[in-house]
């Protein structure tokens, strides 16, 4: 199991630290992360949504399903 530790290094920003690995953290350098993530994340480029375009959002319509009939004219 890891343990980690938090401590106030010499510049007073807060770390975490993994004694297993070593792996460390200051708090600002986690808040920067966050905030690049959620830069990230806040609009995903997909094809519904595309980079640069504004978004559409038309009223409803009416589906056409092909190969059922309306009626017996058809």
């Amino acid at each position: 199991m890891d343990r980690t530790v938090i401590y106030n290094n010499d510049d007073g920003d807060e770390v975490r630290e993994c004694i297993a690995c070593g792996f460390s953290q200051t708090s600002s350098e986690q808040q920067a992360e966050d905030q690049a993530r959620q830069l990230e994340t806040d609009q995903l480029a997909t094809r519904v949504t595309p980079v640069g375009k504004s978004v559409l959002d038309d009223d409803e319509q009416p589906l056409k399903i092909l190969g059922l009939n309306d009626g017996p004219d058809n």
